[in-house]
């Protein structure tokens, strides 16, 4: 077994799809881009709905490590925020 075959990213693509594929009769085509290329680009914006959900939570997995390594930062830096311009 390789190690594409162990990664849960064919997995959450797979599910991803199948919901697409039970919710296809109530999705209203009439909106739909015209042209097969839109269409196909629209169906593949699917893939990154697997991908974006791992990088959302890659954050606060990352902090929950370092919280256990104990290297988590010691003081809080605040950015400094930007001039709001001003109101007429």
């Amino acid at each position: 077994m390789d190690e594409w075959d162990k990664s849960p990213v064919p997995l959450s693509h797979a599910f991803t799809f199948e919901r697409f594929r039970h919710f296809l009769p109530f999705i209203d085509f009439d909106l739909a881009p015209q042209g097969r290329f839109r269409r196909v680009l629209a169906i593949s914006h699917l893939l990154l709905i697997p991908i974006a959900g791992f990088f959302f939570i890659v954050p606060f997995t990352a902090s929950l490590v370092l919280k256990l390594l104990h290297r988590q930062p010691a003081t809080w830096v605040k950015t400094p925020r930007t001039k709001e311009a001003p109101s007429r």
